[in-house]
């Protein structure tokens, strides 16, 4: 019998959640972004700094929904997986909400930081 994604992960780690949705709308911000972006682009300041896309962001959403419930978190190979079962079955209006947040992120970081050259 072929198994689902879900089902495979289950499998693997019984104590793994995989019912755990990000609520919509999220209390993630373009904010949570640009803070984001800023401590993962650290160590490279000499780089532009990089923002997360659309399925990043809904990833982050998702760990925050972990945190709320105070459930573990499982590997980030695993919440990515989790997540991208997710994000595949999203409606189009969830996915362009998320997409709209990563570039209001970008959009709102380079608005405050304007390099005069």
């Amino acid at each position: 019998a072929k198994l689902n994604r879900e089902t495979r992960i289950n499998k693997k780690n019984n104590r793994l959640p995989t019912d755990i949705k990000p609520t919509f709308p999220p209390t993630l911000t373009a904010n949570d972004l640009i803070k984001n972006a800023i401590k993962s682009n650290k160590p490279n300041k000499s780089r532009a700094i990089t923002f997360p896309n659309a399925f990043i962001a809904y990833r982050m959403a998702l760990t925050n929904e972990y945190h709320n419930k105070n459930i573990t978190l499982p590997s980030v190979v695993d919440l990515s997986k989790i997540a991208k079962n997710y994000w595949e079955k999203e409606s189009k209006d969830v996915k362009e909400f998320y997409n709209k947040l990563a570039e209001d992120a970008k959009s709102l970081y380079n608005q405050n930081n304007v390099q005069i050259i």
